[in-house]
């Protein structure tokens, strides 16, 4: 699934985001801070109905948390939903192609 980034504060597309990492991102203050993001692993609850949302600093005793990894499945889907809180940027799913 291709997804356009855009900055929450100035409503602009900054990029995209795929499977297979950011695309197409010329800004290079956004690309600075997504580069960090992308691509890291993301920490996030086990619980099934909590899956993919962000682990607060104060709550790192890792009970009931997973590590998702850039080649798990579902990376992608907990990048989205994690990207506003980790940063000003948002994803949102593409109608265009990946050029």
């Amino acid at each position: 699934m291709l997804y356009d980034l855009y900055d929450t504060r100035t409503g602009q597309k900054v990029g995209e985001l795929n499977e297979t990492g950011l695309h197409n991102c010329t800004d290079p203050g956004a690309q600075a801070v997504l580069s960090r993001i992308v691509g890291r692993d993301l920490l996030t609850r086990a619980d099934e109905e909590a899956f993919g949302e962000v682990i607060e600093e104060g709550e790192m005793c890792y009970l009931d948390q997973v590590s998702v990894t850039p080649s798990h499945p579902d990376y992608l889907a907990v990048l989205v939903r994690q990207l506003p809180i980790l940063t000003h940027y948002e994803a949102r799913p593409s109608i265009g192609m990946l050029s």
